[in-house]
């Protein structure tokens, strides 16, 4: 059975003696924290993790968020039922921050001075109209996630805020070096057994046990395919349903996966007038996993991969993220922290998803999560934070 269900941000504190970094050994209440005090090993390894934690919120900029993962922690931790497990957890985070504090002093370093600053969302200020169409600003960063594509991306993103967004340009600029699109798609004639196989697995049935509720799962798939049919015909019967394929290794288990790029897509309600939310040659159509040898992540992938229709390549950490072009903002979008960011004046935005596998003994989550909102705020549109405050 897998232990953790997922790589959460933030720190929890060990050790042998009375008093251990984050909680006292001596007054205990769960069967994590005795474990936690009872080995030494960990103990070691929160003293670094410690360390790294606290060079972590010297950087003012990321403070907020790095607490807030620390917040997330106390929920998180209590899912780890051994020591192998938590043991795993700390080496992760260990190397997390170790990463994300060594970019912070490579950034620091910088003296690139054409390079705009990454824009956060909580300190906006107003843009030079006379420049600029607008700014990308950071919004929100789930616990857990590599915090550092998310910076490194609104920072790449910003080398395009001279451009509107619906303007079609693949924004990866040679100062951010390690984002990258290393693949082709290669459009095929439109396949309807394809099709039907990408429709049908929007529903995941891989996690189904119960007779009764497979049944209920193959009548949820079955609808789906038939209402795709009936709302594509016109576009398949006038030559605008296109299909592309590439292959990429998502989840980075070694095995690259053969993915398609379907018009019209099968997660939303289908409007001949405009079959693809976007039309640009990198974010057309949506995304389907149709070959993989991991059933379960393609599964996961193909169930919430949403309007997800881009993908990158982060090389700081050799994994591909998902992106979605979004036509609304952030605080139109539900399913952040149980709540939705306060509205700066964005118009549109940018949703990256990481992607995991399920041959990691100590995930128990696979398939792609939401890591990171990024809005784009067009100049003239701002509304600062000042004004929510006073509300």
């Amino acid at each position: 059975m897998k232990k953790f269900m997922l790589v959460i941000f933030g720190w929890l504190a060990v050790g042998m003696t009375v008093q251990a970094a984050s909680f006292d050994c001596s007054d205990v209440s769960t069967a994590v924290e005795k474990m936690i005090c009872d080995n030494p090993d960990i103990s070691k390894l929160d003293d670094e993790l410690d360390a790294e934690y606290k060079r972590a919120l010297r950087d003012h900029t990321r403070a907020g968020a790095t607490r807030l993962s620390q917040k997330m922690w106390l929920f998180e931790r209590k899912l780890c039922l051994d020591a192998n497990c938590l043991k795993g957890v700390y080496v992760a985070r260990i190397k997390h921050f170790q990463a994300a504090n060594v970019a912070v002093v490579q950034s620091h370093k910088s003296t690139n001075t054409e390079q705009p600053p990454i824009i956060r969302g909580n300190t906006h200020e107003k843009l030079d109209s006379s420049t600029f169409k607008g700014a990308f600003v950071l919004r929100e960063a789930f616990p857990g996630s590599n915090f550092s594509v998310c910076e490194r991306f609104t920072g790449n993103l910003n080398q395009f805020r001279n451009l509107d967004f619906d303007q079609c340009n693949t924004r990866l600029s040679e100062k951010f070096t390690e984002f990258s699109r290393p693949y082709t798609w290669k459009e095929i004639p439109f396949d309807m057994k394809l099709a039907e196989k990408a429709i049908r697995s929007t529903v995941n049935i891989t996690e189904l046990h119960d007779p009764e509720m497979i049944a209920t799962a193959h009548k949820m798939q079955e609808e789906r395919w038939l209402a795709w049919k009936n709302g594509s015909e016109s576009l398949r019967v006038s030559g605008k349903a296109r299909m592309w394929i590439t292959k990429i290794d998502i989840d980075g288990d070694g095995k690259p996966e053969t993915i398609l790029r379907m018009v019209p897509g099968g997660r939303y309600a289908i409007d001949p007038k405009r079959p693809s939310l976007w039309s640009c040659d990198y974010n057309i159509g949506e995304l389907y996993v149709v070959d993989s040898a991991s059933p379960r992540m393609a599964a996961s992938f193909n169930e919430v991969a949403g309007s997800s229709s881009d993908i990158i390549h982060y090389a700081e950490d050799n994994h591909f993220y998902l992106l979605s072009w979004e036509s609304v903002a952030s605080s139109r979008l539900n399913g952040w922290f149980n709540h939705l960011p306060a509205d700066i004046g964005g118009t549109r935005g940018v949703t990256i998803r990481q992607i995991f596998n399920d041959r990691n003994e100590d995930i128990n989550y696979f398939g792609p999560t939401n890591i990171c909102l990024i809005d784009w705020v067009p100049t003239g549109h701002e509304i600062s934070a000042t004004h929510h405050a006073h509300k």
